[in-house]
């Protein structure tokens, strides 16, 4: 048992590169939510976390926590609705790739976008594609993807220009995810949903908290790995 203060470190995605959190963490439309990069990443499920992890916690905000809900228990597939006119059904990670790919064709250097430090870095790169992309025509298009040997529809990469088209596909209200303060989380039936919270945080090994018979006195638990 502990307590633990998710804004005192930053956290990186696990298994893919950040661009998304960093759209998402500096999109206007998202700045009442808790900062992805600053949050623990929970799970409104027991059962779900436990392919994640060999620890489980149940997690117990402080009160006035805010609580962010995301539409299906991955964060990484709960976008569909917004990259489906763009990209049709693909999830974050495709998303990741779709914008590597794009750098690439563009700019032919390869890992100089795949692994930006920081989102300042990243940002200066996104910038830089958009503006050069927007310059091209579409038979100097065509000639970057061979050369690349990357093929993608010219039409589809016409359709999102800027940084803020990427923050229209990742758009919270479009994509169904929801925030409320840990108190109206509690009243809600949310059982299959990937949640977080920056929020300071009382975290129990559920082993323990069964055996002290913490169960549903203090409300809804959020759970950890």
């Amino acid at each position: 048992m502990g307590r633990f203060e998710p804004k005192a470190i930053e956290r990186k995605s696990a298994n893919t590169n950040n661009y998304y959190t960093w759209l998402i963490d500096s999109d206007p439309a998202w700045s009442e939510f808790p900062k992805r990069s600053k949050s623990l990443i929970c799970s409104s499920f027991e059962s779900y976390t436990f392919g994640f992890g060999d620890v489980i916690y149940r997690v117990i905000p402080f009160n006035d926590a805010k609580i962010g809900v995301a539409s299906k228990s991955d964060f990484w597939i709960s976008f569909k609705k917004g990259l489906k006119d763009i990209y049709g059904e693909i999830d974050l990670d495709d998303f990741n790739s779709i914008l590597e790919d794009l750098h690439y064709i563009i700019t032919c250097e390869e890992e100089s976008f795949g692994y930006p430090k920081t989102s300042e870095e990243f940002f200066y790169k996104l910038n830089s594609m958009f503006a050069a992309l927007n310059e091209m025509s579409d038979e100097e298009l065509k000639d970057k993807m061979k050369n690349a040997n990357i093929i993608m529809n010219i039409k589809t990469i016409r359709k999102v220009k800027s940084i803020e088209d990427l923050y229209s596909l990742l758009n919270p209200d479009k994509n169904d995810i929801e925030l409320y303060d840990y108190n109206e989380y509690k009243r809600k039936d949310i059982e299959y949903n990937e949640v977080w919270t920056d929020s300071k945080s009382l975290l129990v090994n559920v082993i323990i908290a069964d055996k002290i018979e913490l169960n549903y006195k203090l409300g809804k638990y959020l759970y950890t790995f």
